[in-house]
């Protein structure tokens, strides 16, 4: 078995899949697995010395996009650079130790390691840059976090926290949790729902701790942040400053407490969570487009015809009285095949008109959030979604103020795009916003 990387590179991962063959022995062997602590070593085959010994090593599953296909095992190893330094051939193991003893792998064969020269391309890594958002909003205070990758994930991806919400009287609320994205994907999403908690009494000012990501492998090609904001119906959302404490060596196992905990004095918050695939569910208003005053003007017919994959908000320009409701629907257009991510940010003059509500018909893990001057949405689902032109996915509701104000979609690079079934961007794709007048 050969395995090879460049000189000072830490990826590829070194991994070695677990194959389930049907027999009884797949059932004992994931057994002893999960029961042990996971060790790599590598000796230079010309000297007999260890370049690595003993160093912790992990084990991952990865989750298949297709839902009757088998889930696949793996144990792996990250290279960190100071052992990729050398250039030379080298033979590693893997070992695992429990209580009943311990085992060395791969069993029927060898495995080689080979660092190889490189160019100054090769020694640039893939990183991570992961981000949490929390959207507190009120009813029974509800929490949507939202976790999003500037990539998709080699392994189903995981980042523990306890997140920290301060309150006017009594004790903080504190909670315990964790966000994963699955293999493959860029966004995973949990939401909790915190019957007991006022959310009146918060003081929209909230800090995480104790972040850790797992694999543990990935840590160090891994980028953070956090951010919070606190959502009240009909008022501009208040994006809150969070302080993150990123622990040096995070837990080499890390888990998902489901219940928050809180401190003394105050009852204790029971989240409804679904940490595997969460599918909050929207609400969609019905508010026409068209609001019940006599100033409303028609809805003008594009002058340029809308080719390729298109996504675009209707009506293109459409105005109403000041102080009602109005809604823009957004549609996808000519898309020939099916999607299964959508991210997208429209700016906006918050002196104008008020954001007020974002539903949509998607199934999966549908988030949003109205900040003070840009509208964030995204949206993932483990099954595809086929686009009908004739249908419009989301509904952003304003509260319509006086004046024009533009509504177009942000084209930077990975600002606004739709992903394929593997979470790709599918390009090219066109974007079309929309004008509204308040009067």
């Amino acid at each position: 078995m050969e395995f090879n990387i460049k000189k000072n590179g830490t990826l590829p991962l070194l991994k070695m899949q677990v194959v389930d063959d049907g027999r009884d022995e797949f059932d004992s062997f994931m057994s002893f697995i999960e029961t042990s602590t996971i060790y790599f070593s590598m000796i230079d085959v010309e000297t007999g010395s260890y370049k690595i010994h003993l160093e912790p090593a992990g084990f991952v599953e990865k989750t298949q996009i297709e839902p009757n296909a088998k889930t696949e095992y793996y144990i792996y190893y990250k290279f960190p650079k100071k052992y990729t330094s050398k250039v030379g051939r080298f033979e590693g193991e893997f070992v695992l130790k429990n209580t009943d003893g311990a085992l060395i792998l791969p069993i029927r064969e060898k495995l080689y390691i080979n660092i190889g020269e490189s160019n100054l391309s090769d020694d640039i890594d893939v990183n991570y840059n992961i981000g949490l958002i929390a959207s507190i909003s009120t009813g029974s205070t509800k929490i949507t976090y939202t976790l999003t990758s500037n990539i998709p994930v080699e392994f189903n991806t995981t980042l523990n926290f306890t997140h920290t919400l301060n309150t006017y009287t009594g004790s903080s609320i504190t909670i315990t949790t964790g966000v994963t994205i699955n293999s493959l994907q860029k966004i995973g999403s949990v939401s909790l729902i915190l019957n007991d908690v006022d959310y009146f009494n918060l003081t929209q000012q909230s800090s995480f701790s104790n972040v850790s990501v797992s694999p543990v492998g990935l840590t160090n090609s891994v980028d953070i942040t956090t951010e919070s904001s606190f959502v009240q119906p009909g008022l501009t959302p208040t994006p809150t400053p969070t302080i993150t404490e990123t622990p040096n060596e995070p837990t080499p196992t890390p888990t998902v407490t489901e219940t928050p905990t809180e401190t003394p004095n105050e009852p204790t918050p029971t989240p409804t969570e679904t940490p595997n695939e969460p599918t909050p569910t929207p609400t969609e208003t019905e508010i026409s487009n068209i609001t019940p005053t006599p100033t409303q003007t028609p809805t003008p017919t594009p002058t340029e015809p809308l080719v390729g994959p298109t996504v675009y908000i209707d009506p293109v320009y459409g105005s109403g009285s000041s102080g009602f409701s109005f809604s823009l629907d957004i549609f996808l257009n000519n898309f020939n095949q099916d999607i299964a991510a959508i991210s997208l940010i429209i700016p906006y003059d918050n002196t104008i008109h008020t954001p007020t509500d974002v539903t949509s018909i998607l199934g999966g893990s549908f988030v949003y959030q109205i900040q003070p001057s840009e509208i964030i949405i995204y949206w993932f689902d483990i099954n595809a979604y086929t686009p009908n032109p004739s249908i419009p996915i989301i509904t952003i509701t304003l509260q319509l103020g006086l004046g024009i104000d533009n509504y177009n979609f942000d084209t930077s690079p990975g600002n606004s795009e739709v992903g394929d079934i593997n979470g790709d961007p599918i390009l090219p794709i066109t974007f079309s916003g929309s004008t509204i007048e308040g009067i």
